[in-house]
């Protein structure tokens, strides 16, 4: 009988062996005793980065959300990380992008944006993974993913 693994420990030790890889032995183990959080935010309507888009981050407990960050992203469409060693805590968060102006300072001739606001809801159980959110937009659609590790 095969010994199966759950798809996160090989999302995990994945992730921790290229790390160690990439960064050699001595400063990876220090940056991976913790994990992160971080968003990065593509507009596939211009092809670029979308650069000055507003991201908040809540926690959620129960039907109470708790505001923990407002960033906007730089000119690489990122957010910076938002959460890192003891802030990153396992539980359930919301995070919130708002495209509303957005699109309109990159392209005046476009209609007013359907997506004026948009939110996902996601869990984080391995704070020691780095997790990541990918949210690829164009005026009219968006594809939003959590990629842990």
């Amino acid at each position: 009988m095969t010994n199966l693994m759950d798809r996160r420990e090989v999302l995990g030790a994945t992730s921790r062996a290229a790390a160690t890889c990439l960064l050699g032995s001595g400063g990876a183990e220090a940056e991976l005793a913790s994990g992160n959080l971080t968003v990065h935010v593509l507009d596939l309507y211009s092809g670029t980065p979308a650069k000055g888009v507003k991201v908040e981050l809540f926690m959620r407990r129960g039907e109470q959300l708790t505001a923990l960050k407002s960033v906007v992203t730089d000119t690489d469409g990122r957010s910076g990380t938002l959460l890192a060693g003891d802030a990153f805590a396992a539980g359930r968060y919301l995070l919130a992008v708002d495209l509303s102006d957005y699109f309109k300072s990159a392209d005046e001739t476009l209609p007013a944006n359907f997506y004026r606001k948009l939110s996902m809801e996601f869990e984080v159980t391995d704070v020691t993974l780095p997790v990541q959110i990918p949210l690829q937009c164009t005026p009219w659609t968006q594809a939003c993913s959590v990629l842990p590790g």
